[in-house]
Formats: C-alpha cells, structure tokens, sequence
C-alpha cells in the first residue's frame, strides 16, 4: 500500500516487472571474451537501457496514478511490449556477432529487462479497475429536526 492505495494483483505483478527491468538496466547486458584482450563489459546504462529504465520508471507511474482501466492497460502493455523489443533486438544483435576467437554472452541484466518487458504485458491481465471509496454525502431528506 502506497499513501494509502490498494493495489491488485495485476499491479503488483507490474510493480515487480518495472523493478525487475530498472535493476536490469544497471547490470552487464553484454560480455565479450577474447584470448588476447580479456574480458569486455557493457552495461545496460552504456546501452540501450537508459531507454527501458526511462520506460520502467512511466509505467510505475502509471500504475501508481491511472485511475481508467482501459488506458492503464494500453500504456503498460506499449511500454513493456517497448521493453520487450528493445531487449529482443539486443539479444538478436549479440548472436549475430561474428568475432574470430572470441565468446558473445548475454548479461543478466539483458535477459533480466527481456523478462520484465514480458512481465509488464502480462501484468494487464488480472488488472483490475481501482475501486475508489464513494464521497460522503449528506442526506438531506431525513433531517433531524421535524418541523411538524
């Protein structure tokens, strides 16, 4: 519960994804070995993962704020359909990689923002509309005083 918000399962399951993609876009999304050079890192930050940090954070946003269930889904699931591609495209460059004597793995944090981005979309399915509490209202036919 967030300042008094109840999320459902669905959000919840959103809450975790975008944590899972942010942490991913601080870790190692490529490692490239070679017998001479040694090992080289790239990390998700030096990548593409500034963009799905970017999109993790608006769709935590949007999870906390969106009261429309309709627009709720549409934004989470372009944002982590977004992820998801980005993540994909990445992998799919890494096994194109053709290096004489030298070994192309994926990070972590690849693998972890490719999970998450599949997470985000999925999370729209057990969401829920927010039931808001009713405003108080008076009720001014059954007033206290009788004028009779």
């Amino acid at each position: 519960m967030i300042s008094g918000l109840h999320f459902g399962g669905g959000e919840k399951i959103g809450i975790a994804s975008a944590a899972v993609i942010f942490i991913g876009a601080l870790l190692p999304w490529v490692k490239v070995t070679a017998p001479l050079l040694g090992s080289v890192v790239r990390w998700g930050f030096e990548m593409d993962g500034v963009m799905t940090m970017i999109l993790s954070l608006m769709s935590l946003a949007v999870i906390a704020v969106s009261k429309r269930l309709v627009l709720k889904r549409l934004a989470i699931a372009s944002a982590g359909g977004l992820i998801a591609f980005i993540a994909f495209i990445n992998y799919l460059d890494l096994a194109a990689l053709d290096i004489r004597d030298a070994s192309v793995e994926p990070g972590v944090g690849l693998v972890m923002s490719l999970v998450g981005g599949v997470g985000l979309v999925a999370s729209i399915v057990p969401m829920r509309a927010r039931e808001e509490e009713p405003p108080l209202t008076q009720d001014l036919d059954k007033s206290p005083v009788d004028f009779d």
